[in-house]
Order: C-alpha cells, then sequence, then structure tokens
C-alpha cells in the first residue's frame, strides 16, 4: 500500500510539473516503503537526498514557468518551495550527520507539504497557465 496516493487534483494540466509532480509522489512512496522495511541508513540517505535534489529541479521547473510580473501567487509560490527545500535539506544534514532525527516526522512533513501545495497553491498557477495560453497569440 503505498503511503502517498496519487490524486488527480494534484496535477495542473501541465505535461511535464504533471509528471514532475508524479515522480516526487514515487520518491516519497520509495522512501516510506524503504523506511517500512527497514532499510539500511546509506539507501534511506540516498533516497532523501534524492527527494531534495528531484524537489529543487521540480521547484526550478516550475518557477521558469512564472512571470513574477504578471503571476500574482509567486511569491507565495516561491516562499512555499524554499521552505520545503530548507526543511528537507535541514532534514537530510542531520540525518547524514548522525543526529537522531525522526524518518517518520520527515515523511509527514514531505507528504503533507506536497498534497497542502499541490492542491492548493499550485491550482493558482493551473489557472494563470490556462488564462497565459488563451491570451497567447496563435501561431499558423
Amino acid at each position: 500500500m503505498a503511503y502517498l496516493d496519487w490524486d488527480e487534483r494534484m496535477g495542473i494540466g501541465h505535461e511535464v510539473i504533471d509528471a514532475q509532480h508524479r515522480q516526487l509522489v514515487v520518491l516519497i512512496n520509495d522512501l516510506a516503503e524503504a523506511a517500512e522495511r527497514g532499510a539500511e541508513r546509506r539507501e534511506l540517505g540516498q533516497l532523501i537526498r534524492a527527494f531534495c535534489d528531484y524537489s529543487s529541479e521540480h521547484f526550478s521547473t516550475e518557477q521558469g514557468l512564472m512571470d513574477s510580473r504578471d503571476y500574482p501567487e509567486y511569491f507565495q509560490q516561491v516562499d512555499g518551495h524554499e521552505e520545503c527545500s530548507t526543511q528537507a535539506l535541514d532534514f537530510y544534514r542531520e540525518y547524514i550527520n548522525g543526529r537522531d532525527v525522526s524518518l517518520r516526522d520527515f515523511l509527514v512533513f514531505v507528504a503533507t507539504w506536497f498534497q497542502e501545495h499541490t492542491m492548493r497553491v499550485d491550482q493558482t498557477l493551473r489557472k494563470y497557465l490556462k488564462k497565459k495560453a488563451a491570451s497567447a497569440p496563435a501561431t499558423p
């Protein structure tokens, strides 16, 4: 059973972003599955790092679709992305340095953050991209 199930409301109607959102769900589930089966610390560290790296790549891609001058939620998006990145990287640093941190708490954080962000904040990006596409001049 998956830790986090894909929900179509996590998509925004953009092929690349939706594929990245699905991949983030896979990464969260891979980490949860590895933790559940008692994977070694090294493997868990690699999975945490994979989530950090991929989420950073995703945030960069997503922000590249936004225009800070006419997308009203630009700074809310960037702030949310930075919050997630900072907390994930802080957790990763603590984990690889052998600190006693809770993988369960990390999973709860990333899954909750991801669901809330994609189903609420990213939906404003959906509307923005749809409006932008509708106002773009037709190409012959």
